[in-house]
């Protein structure tokens, strides 16, 4: 019927515009793929890559909007590109380089297949982008090769395309194309790495083989040299050209070379055994051009070809001259710490003992090091408190010198003269304790037994002294003991008190010249008789200035009238030209004299005593002296012997 042929004929119809539309639909999608194929061939740059599919996408096949954001393995931005949404996309690449991805992002990255959302304005609440789809549909797809995830890419299509097969065909295709291209960009990428690190490699150790003083070389296993650094010229005096036609033997002394070969065949066996070898750097004395010699030590590598073959050695040649030398020069101290007459003894910081050569050992009864190794020096001295005071004082001034009471292993007592120091690195920070030590018991016997003879004539000359003169009768001792009391009260060392001591002890030893009835005179002296007693101190140092006394005894004796101001006699001295131990001595003198009794006149007493050093305080006497005196007497420290 006409109904029949008419509807048969529109069915025609659709079906050829249906044809149609869908040739043109196909057109467009094989346009849209060779678009983006030939701007992956031509285009190397990654983000102009990504730029450039995005508005291809949005041209060709007439999305709205299309993104392709790389991610990293934590699932945060590496970098991104868009068409078609302009600033409404930097809430995105926010969230994305925060790492935060929305629902369909995330179930994207999981799954092959593209995922599409019809109505993302309805059901994508998370999505900054939702508002930007309203009546269109969403699909999104990984960007995934040879099972690596790269990214995401994102459509915006019309609700009528989202389910197309051919559509998600499409853009599952070109998702593995991006992908494909980002793969082959950054295997590019990280071959121009390791080609420019491996020219940066190759110039370092370019600059390094021809600027450093040690000399790197390469030799076939026939020991035939096959490169040299310049470095051999200054070393050797060979040229480079002259070093690569030289022998092995030539560069080595007779002995070095024997033992060189020996060395470098047992390596070299044992190479072809065992890959991983460690050759411990080799010492060697070699011939330089004009004959001379140098010690060297070498280190050596086997080179292997791709089949782990050995087929060459590399080294480097370091001279060591100064080394040896001072190596030498060290093993000489060695052997002469160890053969030393001297106790030597090494400590840590704790005084802890570390080294200690035979005379320390033998000095204080040990046989073995072992018996001394680790404990501390405080254990080896009679007084561990003065030795704990002494290594204090060590530390702070950086070295002590002075006697110790030592305790031998059995316990018995010795004399030892000390000279310790702190040993420092070259920043100067303290590393390390040394000490010489020095018995010196016989010495300080000898001493004692000529000390005590000393005293003994000292006392028989201040005796002799006496006995013309039964007025001052044990005068001259009662002077020494405030005198001795004073130099301990200022803290003065133990030296200037026995100086102190043995002159005060003489110091009127001159009124033996002045004639008896002068000394014991009741009235006053006449200018003759007085010019004669101030000339005592001058016959006194007559006497004993060619005696070798350990101290200044003759100059203290001389000075001990001297007076600040210069009013003494006999050389009228001022200030700092008296020597201490002479104001010392002279205000002494002055207050057992005053207190004690004279024959022209009875005793004055110690208050008036101390009363006459106070006026002339600064004037006639040293004010540090008269205030040491002072204290002694006013604090009942100090009282003379009857």
């Amino acid at each position: 019927s006409l109904l029949n042929i008419v509807t048969k004929r529109l069915g025609h119809i659709i079906e050829r515009k249906q044809g149609e539309a869908k040739l043109q639909h196909l057109t467009q999608v094989l346009g849209a793929i060779r678009n983006v194929n030939q701007l992956i061939i031509r285009e190397k740059d990654r983000d102009k890559l990504l730029k450039g599919v995005c508005d291809n996408l949005v041209e060709t096949r007439g999305y709205s909007n299309a993104w392709i954001t790389l991610l990293d393995e934590s699932g945060k931005l590496v970098t991104h590109a868009e068409s078609g949404l302009g600033k409404d996309f930097l809430s995105m690449v926010e969230r994305l380089e925060r790492g935060q991805l929305s629902t369909c992002m995330q179930r994207a990255l999981k799954q092959s297949e593209p995922v599409v959302t019809e109505d993302p304005g309805s059901t994508c609440t998370d999505c900054p982008l939702s508002a930007n789809s309203a009546g269109r549909s969403a699909a999104i797809v990984r960007l995934e090769y040879e099972r690596k995830v790269y990214g995401l890419l994102f459509v915006s299509v019309s609700r009528e395309t989202a389910t197309d097969v051919e559509e998600l065909g499409l853009f599952r295709e070109v998702a593995t194309d991006i992908a494909f291209a980002v793969h082959n960009i950054e295997l590019e990428e990280q071959r121009k790495r390791a080609e420019e690190a491996l020219r940066e490699s190759e110039k370092k150790y370019r600059l390094l083989a021809e600027n450093v003083t040690d000399v790197i070389f390469v030799q076939d296993m026939n020991f035939n040299m096959t490169y040299v650094s310049p470095s051999v010229t200054p070393l050797s005096g060979y040229s480079v050209e002259e070093a690569l036609n030289q022998k092995m033997k030539d560069f080595l002394t007779p002995d070095s070379f024997a033992k060189a070969m020996g060395s470098f065949q047992q390596a070299t066996a044992l190479a072809k055994t065992k890959k991983d070898i460690e050759i411990p750097p080799m010492e060697y004395e070699y011939i330089r051009k004009d004959g001379s010699t140098f010690w060297g030590e070498i280190r050596v590598t086997f080179l292997r070809d791709s089949e782990g073959r050995v087929v060459s050695t590399q080294g480097v040649l370091r001279d060591i001259t100064e080394r040896k030398r001072a190596e030498e020069e060290m093993r000489v101290k060695d052997n002469a710490i160890a053969s030393s007459i001297n106790g030597i003894a090494i400590a840590d910081l704790e005084g802890n003992l570390t080294y200690a050569n035979h005379s320390f050992l033998e000095m204080w009864g040990y046989h073995d090091e072992k018996d001394v190794m680790g404990r501390n020096v405080l254990e080896f001295w009679q007084a561990e408190e003065d030795a704990a005071e002494v290594m204090k004082v060590a530390t702070k001034r950086g070295g002590w010198i002075g006697e110790l009471l030592a305790k031998r292993k059995d316990g018995s007592a010795f004399d030892v003269h000390t000279a310790a120091s702190v040993v420092r690195d070259p920043n100067g920070r303290p590393v390390c304790q040394l000490a010489s030590f020095v018995d010196i018991t016989e010495r300080k016997r000898a001493e004692e037994a000529l000390r005590t003879t000393l005293n003994g004539t000292i006392q028989a000359i201040g005796r002799t002294t006496e006995t013309r003169d039964p007025y001052t009768a044990a005068h001259q001792r009662r002077v020494t003991q405030l005198a001795c009391a004073i130099i301990k009260e200022m803290g003065l060392p133990k030296e200037q008190a026995e100086g102190t001591r043995v002159a005060g002890l003489m110091h009127d030893i001159g009124k033996m010249s002045i004639p008896a009835e002068i000394l014991a005179k009741p009235s006053k002296l006449s200018e003759t008789e007085f010019d004669l007693i101030k000339a005592h101190p001058q016959v006194a140092y007559d006497i004993l200035k060619s005696i070798d006394f350990p101290w200044p005894v003759a100059d203290i004796i001389l000075q001990h009238h001297e007076r600040l101001d210069g009013s003494g006699y006999p050389n009228g001295l001022k200030g700092e030209e008296i020597l201490l131990e002479a104001r010392i001595l002279g205000t002494a003198d002055v207050v057992e004299a005053l207190s004690s009794h004279r024959p022209y006149r009875p005793a004055l007493g110690i208050d008036k005593a101390l009363e006459e050093i106070e006026k002339n305080k600064g004037t006639l006497y040293d004010p540090e002296v008269v205030d040491a005196c002072v204290r002694l007497f006013s604090e009942g420290r100090f009282k003379f012997e009857t």
